[in-house]
């Protein structure tokens, strides 16, 4: 298992690939953000989220998103998904404004930003666009 650390941010890389349309296969990264609101304001969080996914699909290598929420603490860990390490890299600026904005209006606090290399994942309910990259132009799920 072969892993690296980058100063300044966590990433860990252990050969997770998807593949590509072309056969190639290619790296994942996340980015992680840990949001804590109240536990009466969840539901606003999770509607604010979703309201948001539409511009982050905009963003160049967005390859999707998912929220995990402790509704008992008001806690929310949301992924973006990319393409690329240079992907990721690319859309801080935006992902930043984005979340601040997301955050404000609805009511939480941004606790930590990370970002990480994909290691292992394992869905073998889910097939189709949403495990394989799409060609360019064609619409994101």
């Amino acid at each position: 298992m072969s892993s690296k650390l980058l100063v300044g941010r966590s990433i860990v890389g252990v050969d997770f690939t998807c593949q590509s349309d072309d056969g190639r296969e290619e790296t994942v990264f996340a980015r992680a953000t840990t949001l804590r609101g109240s536990p009466d304001s969840v539901e606003a969080g999770v509607q604010q989220y979703r309201d948001t996914l539409s511009r982050f699909r905009q963003l160049s290598g967005n390859q999707g998103a998912f929220l995990l929420i402790d509704r008992s603490s008001g806690k929310g860990i949301g992924v973006t998904l990319w393409e690329s390490e240079q992907a990721m890299v690319d859309s801080r600026e935006q992902a930043n404004q984005l979340r601040q904005q997301a955050a404000q209006e609805a009511g939480g606090q941004i606790e930590s930003v990370e970002e990480y290399e994909v290691a292992v994942w394992d869905m073998p309910s889910l097939q189709g666009p949403f495990l394989r990259r799409k060609s360019a132009g064609a619409t994101k799920p």
